[in-house]
């Protein structure tokens, strides 16, 4: 089966891509210079495969039975993929702009379809809601998480000044205090190096005196 496949997709493409068969029975396709325009694959009887593409990263998709039908789409990076029609690429009259066939003004039905865009329910991966909505909520998340890394950053901050002073109350050494007792000691030493010079002048003096 999995020969048959092969041959099949190789079929399908321009020559340049690759089929594997993987160790565990299912085949990988790999494009060359193009892209593959289409693949459709038949299988016969009960099968459980997985078929990987790569669009632009790889998406699996897995089915069981006896008659599934599978279709895969550009699911991952799909907004960097969106590019202009080229039916209206360079045409800008090609785009229907009013609801009337006559080059008249006025006809704004078009327009105001498009501004009711904004109060229609669509469905999004976290719910149905409008784009307004939708909008809305993305603001009030990023709002949220702005806060939220605030909070984390304020709060790593106070452990860190806590740390700091943790360490230093388990270190006992400040430098400005270490700097005023060098003073205080310095000053002591100076006054009683005085000291002991008046005496050292009173002793000669009460020396010479006696001789």
């Amino acid at each position: 089966m999995a020969s048959s496949l092969q041959t099949k997709i190789r079929a399908a493409g321009d020559g340049t891509e690759t089929v594997t068969v993987q160790a565990d029975g299912s085949l990988r396709v790999t494009a060359g210079a193009t892209a593959i325009s289409g693949l459709t694959m038949s299988i016969t009887g009960k099968a459980t495969f997985n078929t990987a593409f790569t669009f632009p990263t790889p998406i699996a998709i897995a089915g069981t039975g006896d008659s599934d039908t599978l279709t895969a789409g550009a699911s991952s990076h799909a907004a960097s993929l969106i590019s202009l029609d080229s039916a209206v690429d360079g045409t800008p009259d090609s785009i229907a702009a009013s609801d009337s066939s006559a080059d008249l003004p006025g006809g704004n039905a078009i327009a105001i379809s498009l501004a009711g865009l904004q109060s229609d329910l669509l469905s999004f991966s976290s719910g149905t809601t409008t784009f307004a909505g939708f909008y809305g909520d993305l603001l009030a998340n990023i709002g949220s998480d702005s806060r939220s890394a605030q909070n984390k950053s304020e709060f790593a901050q106070s452990v860190f000044q806590q740390a700091e002073l943790q360490r230093e109350r388990i270190s006992g050494v400040s430098l400005e205090e270490e700097q005023l007792n060098l003073i205080k000691y310095q000053t002591a030493f100076q006054a009683a190096s005085r000291l002991v010079s008046v005496a050292a002048d009173i002793l000669k003096t009460l020396v010479e005196l006696g001789a």
